[in-house]
């Protein structure tokens, strides 16, 4: 399963619950990318694959921004781990700030809605699964 099956099976969790279309949606697409092609799987069952990218950010301050390249109206799902203090979500077009602690899953849309961490002290890093639209021509239409 690979170090990110826990986090693909974790996020598994409440996607059917909160975007039950677009979780399926994400898993046929999956299974139309190019057989052809070598990818690295984190579930045991590849039928069950959501997220053919994945990022891992280590002690990364990100400026506030969108993924401009994820699928439009798509879900970036990230987790952190590490020993650290703060880091808050920040969503600035909403006015909040939402703790993240270690090992906490968050999903936002990435593509409309601005994010970053806030400042921390530690080390941190995260896990962060993603759907690019243009892992496909069509994908980035297949929700609108």
């Amino acid at each position: 399963m690979g170090p990110f099956g826990p986090l693909i099976v974790a996020v598994d969790l409440p996607f059917p619950i909160v975007d039950p279309k677009l979780q399926k949606a994400y898993g046929a697409a999956y299974q139309r990318l190019d057989p052809g092609e070598k990818i690295f799987c984190t579930t045991e069952d590849p039928k069950k694959e959501l997220f053919p990218l994945r990022a891992v950010l280590v002690n990364t301050l990100t400026e506030p921004h969108v993924d401009s390249n994820d699928w439009i109206g798509g879900w970036a799902w990230i987790s952190p781990f590490g020993v650290f203090s703060g880091g808050d979500i920040c969503l600035p077009q909403l006015g909040v700030r939402v703790p993240l602690p270690p090992g906490g899953i968050a999903g936002l849309r990435g593509r409309e809605l601005i994010h970053f961490a806030g400042k921390w002290s530690g080390s941190r890093y995260f896990k962060e699964p993603i759907r690019r639209c243009s892992e496909a021509g069509y994908l980035g239409r297949l929700s609108e």
